[in-house]
């Protein structure tokens, strides 16, 4: 694992109050993923406490989106 990703999930710790292994998680996907889905309520929380570089979505609402967006166009 990176200095950079330790960093930024060190970070998102002090800024959010994100788990340990939340942060780790999240810095990682940031730069390498669009969409982090989980079904961790505390996470998914704390990760509108911040801005982000990944959207991070419940399972259940982005199948939702994807449904929608496909019968809308």
């Amino acid at each position: 694992m990176s200095d950079i990703i330790v960093d930024r999930a060190k970070e998102l710790q002090s800024l959010t109050n994100m788990k340990s292994f939340d942060s780790l998680h999240v810095a990682s996907a940031e730069n390498n993923v669009d969409i982090f889905l989980t079904v961790d309520t505390g996470l998914l929380k704390a990760s509108k406490r911040t801005s982000l570089n990944v959207k991070v979505m419940n399972p259940i609402l982005f199948l939702t989106e994807v449904i929608n967006y496909g019968e809308n166009t």
